[in-house]
């Protein structure tokens, strides 16, 4: 059986005046023989593998002597940058290294990467382009991206046509054609369309104006990432009634080794010798996955199916128009002297196949595989060897004692990696910037919904500000002689009729209250507590000669005072207390005469009372107002001990008579340096309702 890398002969087409015959390699030699070069797909680690097996070419005088080229993805960048700059890496030794470290340059510029990182932008401009008329028909895509990058990194503005005026060799960049089912060369001066099928003969267009870059994107556009590219007429320089518009995509898909493209180029005669560069695995090797979801089957039928298309374009080689095919292959292992060790090369044909940036390492190593591979095959196809250690060309394998770290280090570059920060890649910066803005842009407008969740608070802070305005600072201690109370049986709550109220503020003042020991049923709290209580009213009816102030009280004691000099006053209650819910209540009255004021004008009631120990044995703690008379504005502020801050508090409403059909409403909660506040207003309170404000210690 024939090994990998040997020359087999092929049988030539027969036809009426055909018949089979061999070629020997020896006459003519190889240095003026009639080469054919096909350069397989495979991404970069194809076009660096290349780039060996053109140094080897070039070291043995061979490469003169290539006249056509049929070039396929990653070979296709090769191609052209071979053929653009022939004179190059045809010419001295600085010369064609100083070619090849451009493109060594290239693979090392992360260009998957670069434009990945740009797609978002093509989305923002995609819609941009969407909304304004004249902007409509410009498409940009990441294969519109990848064109630009050949046009600035690699061929500039020039075409294949500039390519016809160089005598040898001429180059073809195969494309899959989507529209037609068939392989498309794009060469110098025409197009070849060549069928799948194989029973339509090759169409050939002419075509002059197809760019350099244009024809090597649509070679290289590998689906998945890069979406098709759709030429018209114009863009390659055919009349329009031969080229309608057609849909292309990577070459690979069609013919990843190029052989398929050499069977229909050449029109003047056979090949002494076709060289098949085939950066392509020899292998699928097995996939051990627990399970295979939609993607990973998509992506491990591409490799079976990529796999299969090149056995099959081997197996149909004879087609080319030649004797002789001499297949150069990533797989094979080579032992000369400045190869690399078999650990490195056996992990060589598993570097990933995509246009992220390439390492040193495995530049090197693929371009000093590549020359080996060549260095074996060819010489076993009867070259002479006449390349010895001081060559120049040879390149010193510099082995630092521990191949298995450069094997590790190749084994890393099996995975693809999508780089979404580079330093040196400018549009990295601007999605800083962009992320920056666009954290800065969620915090404005988290800082605007909790701005607009505050609005309440702010609102209540805003009544409270007004609310201390009207209720003023907390009211000092202004205890007055209060007269001997007045003993009744029965004390009834006054009916306060002929009085227009414009405002009743109350304000209970909790600041002297302290924890006391536990009682059965809740926490003890003991001290007195201070409640001020402020009228702003008028007499409307020359009978209402006075006005009385109700007080219930649970304390030890109770006492209640006027704030206000000039009114006589009585202060009434009962013998015993009554009972209300769970509680026992003493009713308190404070009757002041106020028949000298005026009728019809505003006067100011204030009065104090102090209650001794009715916070000392409930679970909750409550204080409220019952509404008996109707008020324009009735507001209650409660001022807490800072050692006993409120915990829940729950302001609540409901009718006189049912206690238990509370609803809720709107309070202020004040916290602020230690201190602690509750409030709340009303405007226009209904009467026979009670507000109140209850709470936890």
């Amino acid at each position: 059986m024939r090994s990998e890398g040997e020359v087999s002969p092929l049988k030539a087409p027969l036809g009426p005046n055909r018949q089979e015959t061999s070629v020997d390699l020896r006459s003519p030699p190889l240095q003026t023989a009639r080469i054919g070069l096909a350069l397989s797909g495979g991404g970069f680690r194809a076009t660096l593998f290349h780039l060996g097996v053109i140094r080897f070419l070039r070291a043995a005088n061979l490469l003169s002597s290539v006249s056509h080229i049929s070039a396929v993805s990653g070979g296709s960048i090769l191609a052209a940058h071979l053929v653009l700059h022939w004179n190059r890496y045809n010419g001295s030794v600085a010369e064609h290294e100083a070619a090849a470290a451009e493109l060594v340059r290239f693979a090392r510029l992360d260009v998957r990467g670069r434009i990945g990182r740009r797609i978002p932008m093509l989305w923002a401009y995609q819609f941009v382009a969407s909304q304004i008329p004249w902007l409509r028909g410009r498409h940009w895509t990441p294969t519109t991206l990848l064109k630009k990058h050949y046009e600035r990194f690699l061929f500039g503005r020039k075409s294949l046509s500039d390519l016809g005026d160089i005598p040898i060799p001429r180059v073809f960049l195969l494309a899959t054609n989507l529209t037609h089912a068939g392989v498309t060369c794009f060469g110098a001066t025409e197009l070849i369309h060549v069928p799948i099928g194989g029973n339509e003969e090759p169409q050939r267009i002419d075509a002059t104006l197809t760019p350099i870059a244009l024809a090597a994107a649509i070679s290289s556009a590998f689906p998945g990432f890069f979406p098709p590219v759709q030429l018209r007429s114009s863009d390659v320089g055919a009349e329009e009634t031969n080229f309608g518009p057609q849909y292309f995509t990577d070459g690979g898909v069609g013919d990843n080794l190029g052989l398929h493209g050499l069977a229909h180029i050449d029109h003047s005669g056979l090949f002494d010798l076709v060289v098949a560069s085939d950066a392509g695995r020899s292998f699928v090797p097995p996939k051990r996955e627990e399970s295979f979801g939609y993607i990973r089957t998509a992506l491990r039928a591409t490799d079976l199916m990529m796999f299969r298309m090149r056995e099959m374009e081997l197996r149909g080689a004879q087609l080319i128009r030649g004797r002789k095919l001499c297949k150069i292959s990533i797989s094979e292992r080579v032992e000369n002297a400045g190869s690399a060790p078999q650990a490195v090369q056996q992990r060589l044909e598993s570097i990933r196949t995509d246009f992220d940036s390439f390492s040193t390492v495995e530049i090197d190593e693929l371009r000093r595989h590549g020359f080996f591979v060549a260095q074996k095959c060819l010489g076993n196809a009867g070259l002479p060897d006449a390349l010895g250690e001081e060559n120049p060309w040879v390149p010193n394998y510099l082995d630092d004692g521990d191949p298995s770290r450069q094997a590790r280090s190749l084994q890393r570059g099996e995975r693809r990696k999508m780089r979404l920060f580079a330093l040196s890649d400018w549009m990295s910066w601007v999605q800083v910037a962009m992320v920056i803005a666009a954290l800065g842009f969620c915090a404005a407008l988290v800082k605007r919904r909790i701005d607009k969740a505050l609005d309440p608070l702010q609102a209540n802070l805003q009544k409270t500000e007004a609310s201390l305005k009207v209720i003023g600072p907390p009211p000092a201690r202004l205890k007055r002689d209060m007269p001997m109370p007045t003993i009744v049986t029965n004390l009834v709550r006054p009916m306060n009729t002929g009085f227009d109220i414009e405002r009743d503020s109350r304000v209970w003042d909790l600041r002297q209250l302290e924890p006391g020991p536990k009682v059965e049923g809740g926490n003890g709290i003991v001290g007195p507590a201070l409640m001020t209580r402020t009228m702003v009213l008028k007499r409307i009816l020359s009978s209402a000669k006075s006005y009385g102030f109700w007080f219930q009280s649970s304390g030890s004691e109770f006492s209640a005072w006027p704030l206000n000099a000039g009114f006589p006053l009585k202060l009434l209650t009962q013998q015993e207390p009554t009972l209300s819910g769970h509680s026992l209540l003493k009713p308190w009255e404070l009757r002041l005469d106020v028949s000298n004021q005026p009728i019809g004008e505003l006067f100011v009631l204030s009065v104090q009372s102090e209650t001794k120990d009715s916070f000392r044995s409930r679970q909750n703690w409550w204080v409220g107002m019952s509404i008996t008379d109707r008020v324009d504005e009735a507001s209650m502020r409660v001022i807490f001990p800072r050692s006993l801050p409120f915990k829940r508090p729950v302001f609540k409403k409901y009718p006189n008579d049912t206690p238990l059909e509370a609803d809720v409403f709107e309070g202020i909660v004040l916290e602020y340096q230690g201190e602690h506040e509750l409030l709340w207003s009303v405007r226009a309170p209904l009467p026979g309702w009670t507000y109140r404000v209850e709470w936890l210690w």
